[in-house]
């Protein structure tokens, strides 16, 4: 009987013995991801290995900046290396792309902001915050508004309100048409009845460059990126459309306590994980970044570039990413650019709409090497705006045209840079539609 019972007892040890190795050489031959990570499928021990946060935008700007804060608390806390991965083009596209076709493991999360949408409702991206699984929100940034030269004849909304109302169309705004700046513009005009001069300038590096050069009237900035030129004497900060003053920068006012009932939301910025990631790595995630949004040093980090730490959970997140896309469709459609694009439109094809002349994107890969990137400024013209698209590659990109004289040229034309491209073309040339 004890013989057989230690046969038993030796049997099952073996088996054991045979089960750890199975399990063992399942773990070790795990198909790693395009960086070379592995990770569990069912969320079990995550992170085994390196985390890609890929940031669609250039390092050393503020998104670059807050995702590298975050990246090293992460790595301290999770005991894995949280890398930030820098993926620029297309508006931020390209990035959303590459973490949208990542494995669901985990180790690819995309930090970003409300881009996302924009690029969605603009037709940039084919993917908004619904093809993701939201993660945290951790910073806010509202201490975004419009700034105006030292010598402005305004220095307040009410009196940009009145001095519009009695220059109608004079006044001209510098945005970056179908971005986050160019739906600020077009919610003030929605809450106040105003009408700028439209003016597509660029970043908001540019923007302040070319109300530096006094190329424009005025422009919606992140106060951030203004700072210097307010510190100088050059700019005044008019107020953010926000509830409450900033906790960053208090002496700003709000345009609703100079009597404006104008609100926009500021830049949100979150996590977002590839759509089928398991709920435990998930919650294992929102967990480790929720405690982070505790610790004092890493709430002053994000204080000291500018922006509010700012925690929600994953479900409050998707809830107000929903009510924000909700507001750029309608911005959006009762957009001069945006509301009367006839629906037949194909990529690459010309069309005007309102006081708005440009081009669809060009087709991926089409002259410029990549997927379209963001529009160019042509002024000139009464709120003229002509503005095609260019690829990924920036100045090499399809359909960058070159303005002949000044900024200030009343008619500039373009050149076609690559087979297929946009034709020579002044700025009062007839209306021409799909083609």
């Amino acid at each position: 009987m004890k013989k057989r019972l230690l046969a038993l007892i030796t049997g099952a040890a073996l088996v054991g013995t045979l089960l750890a190795g199975c399990g063992s050489t399942s773990e070790n031959t795990e198909s790693p991801d395009a960086a070379g990570n592995t990770g569990s499928a069912s969320g079990g021990g995550w992170p085994s290995g390196p985390v890609s946060i890929v940031v669609p935008a250039s390092a050393g700007g503020g998104t670059d900046l807050l995702a590298r804060v975050l990246a090293e608390k992460l790595t301290a806390k999770l005991g894995q290396s949280f890398v930030v991965v820098n993926v620029t083009g297309a508006g931020g596209s390209s990035g959303i792309n590459q973490v949208h076709e990542a494995a669901p493991d985990g180790n690819t999360i995309l930090f970003f902001h409300n881009a996302l949408l924009i690029n969605n409702v603009t037709g940039v991206s084919d993917y908004s915050y619904e093809g993701f699984a939201v993660g945290p929100h951790v910073v806010t940034d509202n201490a975004t508004g419009f700034y105006v030269s030292a010598d402005a004849p305004y220095s307040t909304y009410p009196e940009l309100i009145d001095y519009c109302k009695e220059h109608p169309g004079e006044v001209t705004m510098g945005v970056e048409v179908g971005g986050f700046t160019y739906m600020m513009v077009k919610s003030f005009e929605a809450a106040t009845g105003v009408q700028f001069n439209l003016v597509d300038v660029g970043s908001n590096s540019d923007k302040c460059t070319a109300l530096l050069g006094g190329h424009i009237d005025i422009m919606p900035n992140q106060y951030s990126t203004a700072k210097g030129y307010i510190e100088s004497g050059d700019f005044v900060a008019l107020g953010f459309p926000a509830e409450e003053r900033s906790a960053v920068y208090p002496d700003v006012p709000t345009a609703k306590e100079q009597g404006v009932d104008w609100l926009y939301n500021g830049y949100e910025f979150g996590f977002f994980l590839p759509k089928d990631t398991p709920k435990d790595i998930q919650d294992t995630f929102d967990t480790a970044v929720a405690e982070l949004m505790e610790d004092e040093e890493v709430q002053q980090a994000i204080l000291d570039l500018g922006n509010e730490p700012t925690y929600l959970s994953p479900a409050d997140y998707e809830s107000q990413l929903a009510d924000i896309q909700a507001e750029y469709e309608e911005l959006w459609t009762a957009s001069p650019v945006g509301g009367a694009v006839p629906s037949d439109c194909k990529r690459g094809m010309r069309y005007e709409t309102g006081d708005f002349s440009f081009y669809s994107p060009e087709p991926e890969g089409q002259c410029g090497g990549g997927p379209p990137g963001r529009a160019r400024r042509h002024g000139g013209g009464e709120r003229g705006l002509y503005h095609p698209y260019r690829g990924a590659r920036g100045l090499q990109g399809c359909g960058q045209g070159h303005p002949e004289g000044g900024a200030d040229s009343q008619v500039q034309h373009l050149h076609r840079l690559c087979s297929g491209g946009h034709p020579r073309r002044h700025h009062d040339a007839q209306p021409q539609h799909c083609l």
